[in-house]
């Protein structure tokens, strides 16, 4: 029999930037409903599909294996995506996690300094990633051990990521979009910056890396 394996992510493309000026907001592009889309897609390549992550669009006990990156530390229900994880996996399948560590690195944090910092002086852009709950949090292994439940086991963790990386990111944002609050220039060099996040991602962290890995399988 064949494995069903899926990944779980959010969609690469981000048209939708919230540009501030003078304190007042103005949407670039029409902003669609309270909650952003996450992408579920066969992990061969075979098929993608767009849900809600309150209702993946499988059946109960019917994918093998998941890995799941940059999406639970971003939607307004992280609970309710941990249940829906547990709930499409079969007895005995795998699931791979990666989130922000809620470590000595957490500070670091790109996405959320630059929050900060565009709220405070009401210039800036708000990035589409965190626009659903406002922020990237920061969990730790014993946030994710309870909310994936008695029903899983936790195999492995590992932390990898030095956090410079998000460092230098936070600077790009500021160099690049505080002046004249355009996305655009931003949108331009984001392939740069991906390169820059892989690269750092790899380097192992042993228990203060920036990114927590956990590794869980669904019990029976």
């Amino acid at each position: 029999m064949t494995e069903v394996a899926i990944r779980v992510s959010r969609p690469l493309e981000h048209p939708m930037w919230r540009r501030r000026s003078n304190a007042i907001e103005l949407n670039q592009e029409r902003f669609e409903g309270a909650t952003e889309p996450i992408l579920v897609a066969d992990a061969g390549g075979r098929w993608s599909l767009r849900c809600r992550h309150g209702s993946l669009p499988l059946a109960d006990a019917s994918v093998d294996r998941i890995e799941i990156e940059g999406v639970l530390e971003l939607v307004r229900d992280d609970r309710a995506l941990y249940r829906e994880l547990g709930r499409v996996l079969k007895p005995g399948g795998a699931l791979r996690l990666r989130v922000p560590n809620a470590g000595l690195t957490a500070g670091f944090d790109s996405l959320n300094l630059y929050r900060y910092l565009a709220d405070v002086i009401h210039r800036g852009v708000r990035i589409p990633e965190v626009e659903e709950v406002g922020f990237r949090r920061h969990i730790s292994r014993v946030d994710v051990v309870k909310a994936l439940g008695d029903g899983f086991e936790i195999e492995r963790r590992w932390t990898t990521g030095s956090g410079l990386s998000e460092l230098a990111h936070f600077v790009v944002l500021a160099g690049l979009t505080l002046p004249s609050s355009n996305a655009d220039r931003y949108l331009n060099v984001r392939p740069s910056v991906l390169r820059m996040y892989r690269i750092d991602r790899a380097i192992p962290a042993p228990g203060f890396g920036f990114w927590l890995w956990v590794e869980a399988r669904r019990l029976v």
